[in-house]
Order: structure tokens, then sequence, then C-alpha cells
């Protein structure tokens, strides 16, 4: 596993892979670029305490709660997936920025949301029809 032999990486871009799970990923890694693959969920990645930016783009993600423990996060990029909804986020106060284009996101719920640092949230392509709190 790469945390054995890299103990001290801080970047890692797995993208354009047939990568169905990622693991292994050395709890220093502060970026993460796991796009274009076939991740179909983010399971246990509560170990990646310093991550601060990652990138699962155009994978086939149906959530993104496997992240809601990773308070250093400032910035989410999950376009193209098959999100439907921001589960996971309510409590990042640091969080910067959220990309989650083209997804089937139909509704949003901000009630009790602690985003006070959000700048920028981008939810184009998506099937939003309501928005609430």
């Amino acid at each position: 596993m790469l945390d054995e032999f890299c103990g001290r990486l801080v970047s890692l871009d797995a993208s354009t892979n047939a990568l169905s799970h990622l693991d292994g990923v050395p709890s220093t890694v502060r970026h993460l670029k796991a796009s274009s693959n076939l991740l179909t969920e983010l399971t246990s990645w509560d170990h990646l305490s310093n991550l601060q930016y990652i990138d699962v783009s155009n994978n086939e993600l149906r959530s993104l709660a496997g992240l809601s423990n990773l308070v250093h996060l400032r910035g989410v990029r999950a376009d193209n997936n098959k999100l439907t909804s921001l589960d996971g986020f309510h409590f990042h106060d640091g969080l910067l920025s959220l990309r989650a284009r083209d997804n089937l996101i139909e509704e949003l719920d901000f009630d009790g949301t602690k985003l006070d640092r959000l700048a920028e949230l981008d939810l184009c392509g998506n099937k939003i029809q309501s928005i609430r709190n």
C-alpha cells in the first residue's frame, strides 16, 4: 500500500484509471485527484484527516457522505457522478468551494447547515426543483 512506501506523500493524482475503490491512501495526503475512474462509493476515508482538496469527478458516486468527517476540507469537486444530495457537508465550516455539476440532485435543504466560509457553490446541470432554508 502507498502509506508503507510513501509515508510523506502530500499530493496524489490517480485520475483516468479503472479504480473501483481507493484504499491505502496515506494519511499525509492533502490533495487527492481520483477523477475519471469507476468509484461507486467513498468508504472509510476518515483516516485522511489532512485532506484539503479532493476531485472525484467523472465517477459513479451516489453519495459524498464518506467525506463527512474530513473537517479540513477546503475544496470538493464531484462533477459528472450520480449524486442525489449533498449529505455529509452540513458542518464543514472551513469548506470554501463545492462543485457538483451534472449530477442528479433534485432538492437542497440547508437547515442546520454551517458553511460560513463557503465562497463557491456550483451545481449547474442538476435537476434541482427545490431549495429550502
